[in-house]
């Protein structure tokens, strides 16, 4: 009996229900307000996604530079009293240590997280700027 219950009810969806939903402009403008939607969250994790990408390959780049300028300067003898290059990155690397320091793999976990949504919605930020002025 609930089998024969359940073919009318599916019967009757498909032959009524289906078609005046299809008709229905409030249905069909919901349905496109929802496509749109799901186009932006797309959309906007893309960027996000290239955001992050593009903060992993500038990491890259400075960790690669900083090893440069620190094999220089061990070939070279020479010291770098101050500037932008290897001890900037030496300090700023002593100072995340520090910061790690007595916290538990979850909270180091979420701050990595929170930095890379920081640095995507920067990224994210100034891809609209020059969307919005060119």
């Amino acid at each position: 009996m609930a089998q024969l219950i359940q073919r009318v009810a599916s019967w009757l969806a498909q032959e009524v229900a289906v078609p005046l939903l299809a008709k229905s402009k409030p249905f069909q403008a919901a349905a496109r307000a929802s496509v749109q939607g799901v186009e932006k969250v797309k959309d906007i994790s893309n960027t996000a996604a290239e955001a992050a990408a593009e903060a992993a390959a500038k990491s890259k780049e400075a960790v690669a530079q900083a090893k440069r300028q620190a094999t220089a300067a061990a070939v070279d003898g020479e010291v770098v009293e101050e500037g932008p290059g290897l001890f900037k990155s030496i300090s700023e690397a002593i100072k995340k240590d520090l910061k790690r320091h007595g916290k538990t793999e979850e909270q180091l976990a979420q701050e990595a997280i929170e930095e890379n949504q920081r640095i995507s919605m920067e990224f994210y930020l100034k891809e609209q700027q020059k969307l919005n002025n060119p």
